[in-house]
Protein backbone atom coordinates (compact mmCIF):
# COMPACT_ATOMS: atom_id res chain seq x y z
CA UNK A 1 0.00 0.00 0.00
CA UNK A 2 1.06 3.36 -0.29
CA UNK A 3 2.23 5.94 2.02
CA UNK A 4 0.34 8.25 3.60
CA UNK A 5 2.48 10.53 3.72
CA UNK A 6 1.11 14.29 3.40
CA UNK A 7 3.48 15.73 0.82
CA UNK A 8 3.49 19.76 0.60
CA UNK A 9 5.28 22.47 -1.18
CA UNK A 10 5.14 26.06 0.02
CA UNK A 11 1.84 25.32 2.42
CA UNK A 12 0.14 23.79 -1.04
CA UNK A 13 -0.94 20.01 -0.42
CA UNK A 14 0.66 17.59 -2.79
CA UNK A 15 -1.95 14.44 -3.70
CA UNK A 16 -0.76 10.87 -4.00
CA UNK A 17 -3.29 9.06 -6.26
CA UNK A 18 -4.78 7.13 -3.39
CA UNK A 19 -5.56 10.57 -1.19
CA UNK A 20 -7.11 11.95 -4.48
CA UNK A 21 -9.29 8.94 -4.75
CA UNK A 22 -10.37 9.42 -1.23
CA UNK A 23 -11.43 12.81 -1.91
CA UNK A 24 -13.32 12.43 -4.68
CA UNK A 25 -15.42 9.79 -3.35
CA UNK A 26 -15.83 12.26 0.16
CA UNK A 27 -17.42 14.66 -2.49
CA UNK A 28 -19.78 11.97 -2.81
CA UNK A 29 -22.07 13.83 -6.21
CA UNK A 30 -20.68 13.03 -9.51
CA UNK A 31 -20.53 16.66 -10.74
CA UNK A 32 -18.15 17.25 -7.77
CA UNK A 33 -15.96 14.13 -8.83
CA UNK A 34 -15.94 15.95 -12.24
CA UNK A 35 -14.84 19.13 -11.21
CA UNK A 36 -11.99 17.25 -9.09
CA UNK A 37 -11.49 15.24 -12.20
CA UNK A 38 -11.28 18.10 -14.61
CA UNK A 39 -9.05 20.13 -11.91
CA UNK A 40 -6.38 17.36 -11.72
CA UNK A 41 -6.20 16.41 -15.65
CA UNK A 42 -5.69 19.66 -16.84
CA UNK A 43 -3.70 21.23 -14.11
CA UNK A 44 -4.89 24.75 -15.10
CA UNK A 45 -5.11 27.24 -12.98
CA UNK A 46 -7.88 27.50 -10.99
CA UNK A 47 -9.29 30.74 -12.96
CA UNK A 48 -8.06 29.07 -16.43
CA UNK A 49 -10.49 26.35 -15.82
CA UNK A 50 -13.48 28.49 -14.34
CA UNK A 51 -12.30 30.91 -17.93
CA UNK A 52 -12.72 27.59 -20.12
CA UNK A 53 -16.09 27.16 -18.82
CA UNK A 54 -16.99 30.39 -20.76
CA UNK A 55 -15.40 29.41 -23.76
CA UNK A 56 -15.63 25.90 -24.47
CA UNK A 57 -13.73 26.30 -27.88
CA UNK A 58 -10.26 26.53 -26.29
CA UNK A 59 -10.69 22.60 -26.07
CA UNK A 60 -9.66 21.07 -29.21
CA UNK A 61 -10.45 17.14 -28.39
CA UNK A 62 -7.34 16.59 -27.45
CA UNK A 63 -5.83 19.64 -25.99
CA UNK A 64 -6.70 23.05 -24.40
CA UNK A 65 -5.55 25.91 -26.96
CA UNK A 66 -5.37 28.49 -24.05
CA UNK A 67 -4.98 32.13 -26.64
CA UNK A 68 -3.07 35.34 -25.03
CA UNK A 69 -5.15 37.38 -23.28
CA UNK A 70 -7.26 34.59 -21.87
CA UNK A 71 -8.64 36.76 -18.70
CA UNK A 72 -6.08 35.66 -16.14
CA UNK A 73 -5.90 38.57 -14.35
CA UNK A 74 -4.25 36.91 -11.33
CA UNK A 75 -0.96 35.43 -12.67
CA UNK A 76 -0.26 38.85 -14.73
CA UNK A 77 3.42 38.17 -14.43
CA UNK A 78 3.06 34.68 -16.09
CA UNK A 79 6.08 33.62 -18.06
CA UNK A 80 4.03 32.22 -20.66
CA UNK A 81 1.08 34.22 -21.57
CA UNK A 82 -0.62 31.34 -24.33
CA UNK A 83 0.10 27.73 -24.03
CA UNK A 84 -1.24 24.17 -25.25
CA UNK A 85 -2.58 22.18 -22.57
CA UNK A 86 -1.68 18.68 -23.65
CA UNK A 87 -4.21 15.85 -21.98
CA UNK A 88 -4.18 12.18 -20.94
CA UNK A 89 -6.57 9.55 -22.61
CA UNK A 90 -8.46 10.31 -18.89
CA UNK A 91 -8.79 13.89 -19.53
CA UNK A 92 -9.76 13.69 -23.03
CA UNK A 93 -12.58 11.94 -21.83
CA UNK A 94 -13.69 14.10 -19.17
CA UNK A 95 -13.31 17.57 -20.65
CA UNK A 96 -16.59 17.19 -22.70
CA UNK A 97 -18.38 16.14 -19.55
CA UNK A 98 -16.76 19.16 -17.94
CA UNK A 99 -17.86 21.74 -19.70
CA UNK A 100 -21.12 20.01 -20.19
CA UNK A 101 -21.78 20.48 -16.24
CA UNK A 102 -21.90 22.34 -13.49
CA UNK A 103 -20.17 26.01 -13.84
CA UNK A 104 -17.81 26.11 -10.73
CA UNK A 105 -18.36 28.11 -8.03
CA UNK A 106 -15.69 30.70 -6.76
CA UNK A 107 -12.36 29.85 -5.47
CA UNK A 108 -13.31 30.71 -1.77
CA UNK A 109 -16.50 28.41 -2.17
CA UNK A 110 -14.34 25.83 -4.01
CA UNK A 111 -11.90 25.96 -1.24
CA UNK A 112 -14.73 25.59 1.11
CA UNK A 113 -16.05 22.56 -0.41
CA UNK A 114 -12.47 20.91 -0.57
CA UNK A 115 -12.09 21.28 2.82
CA UNK A 116 -15.70 19.20 3.82
CA UNK A 117 -14.75 16.40 1.14
CA UNK A 118 -11.20 15.59 2.75
CA UNK A 119 -13.40 15.57 5.90
CA UNK A 120 -16.20 13.32 4.61
CA UNK A 121 -13.76 10.92 3.13
CA UNK A 122 -12.03 11.02 5.62
CA UNK A 123 -8.79 12.14 5.29
CA UNK A 124 -6.48 15.41 6.99
CA UNK A 125 -7.48 18.71 4.84
CA UNK A 126 -4.29 20.47 5.58
CA UNK A 127 -3.20 22.62 3.29
CA UNK A 128 -6.04 21.23 0.72
CA UNK A 129 -7.05 24.17 -1.63
CA UNK A 130 -7.76 24.94 -5.44
CA UNK A 131 -4.19 25.21 -5.81
CA UNK A 132 -3.69 21.23 -4.83
CA UNK A 133 -4.54 19.56 -8.13
CA UNK A 134 -2.38 21.76 -10.36
CA UNK A 135 0.77 21.12 -8.04
CA UNK A 136 -0.46 17.43 -7.99
CA UNK A 137 -0.57 17.01 -11.58
CA UNK A 138 2.46 18.38 -12.53
CA UNK A 139 4.37 16.38 -9.74
CA UNK A 140 2.22 13.34 -10.84
CA UNK A 141 3.32 13.85 -14.84
CA UNK A 142 7.11 15.07 -13.91
CA UNK A 143 7.22 11.26 -12.09
CA UNK A 144 5.72 9.74 -14.86
CA UNK A 145 7.45 11.03 -17.27
CA UNK A 146 10.93 12.28 -16.49
CA UNK A 147 11.94 12.58 -19.74
CA UNK A 148 9.30 15.01 -21.49
CA UNK A 149 10.00 17.60 -18.16
CA UNK A 150 10.53 20.71 -20.92
CA UNK A 151 7.10 19.66 -22.42
CA UNK A 152 5.73 19.33 -19.41
CA UNK A 153 6.61 22.62 -17.76
CA UNK A 154 5.48 24.44 -21.57
CA UNK A 155 2.34 22.51 -20.92
CA UNK A 156 2.03 23.98 -17.66
CA UNK A 157 3.47 27.24 -18.21
CA UNK A 158 6.05 27.17 -16.01
CA UNK A 159 9.38 28.08 -16.93
CA UNK A 160 11.85 24.98 -16.53
CA UNK A 161 13.46 27.28 -12.92
CA UNK A 162 9.89 26.93 -11.25
CA UNK A 163 9.37 23.61 -11.89
CA UNK A 164 12.45 22.34 -10.68
CA UNK A 165 12.42 23.98 -7.61
CA UNK A 166 8.74 22.89 -6.85
CA UNK A 167 8.34 19.48 -8.51
CA UNK A 168 11.19 17.28 -8.38
CA UNK A 169 11.99 15.08 -6.03
CA UNK A 170 8.33 14.36 -4.41
CA UNK A 171 8.98 10.93 -2.82
CA UNK A 172 6.47 9.08 -4.42
CA UNK A 173 6.67 5.22 -4.28
CA UNK A 174 6.28 2.85 -6.66
CA UNK A 175 2.75 2.35 -6.09
CA UNK A 176 2.05 5.33 -5.92
CA UNK A 177 3.51 5.59 -9.78
CA UNK A 178 1.31 2.62 -10.76
CA UNK A 179 -1.79 4.12 -9.54
CA UNK A 180 -0.79 7.27 -11.57
CA UNK A 181 -0.80 5.35 -14.37
CA UNK A 182 -4.45 5.41 -15.35
CA UNK A 183 -4.52 9.20 -14.56
CA UNK A 184 -1.24 10.21 -17.19
CA UNK A 185 -1.58 7.87 -19.60
CA UNK A 186 -1.98 8.90 -23.21
CA UNK A 187 -0.59 12.52 -22.25
CA UNK A 188 0.75 14.06 -25.19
Amino acid sequence: MSSMEIITRNEIRILRPDGYHALREGSKKLSNQIWLDAMLLTGMRYEELRRLQQYPSWFKGGYIDMPKGNGNKTKKYARQRERTIHLSTMGKIILPIFLQGKVLPSRQSMDINLKRWAWNAPMNDTDISVKTFRKTWESWMVSSYPGMKAEIFLSQGHTEMISLNHYLNIPFDDVDRLRMKPYVEGWY
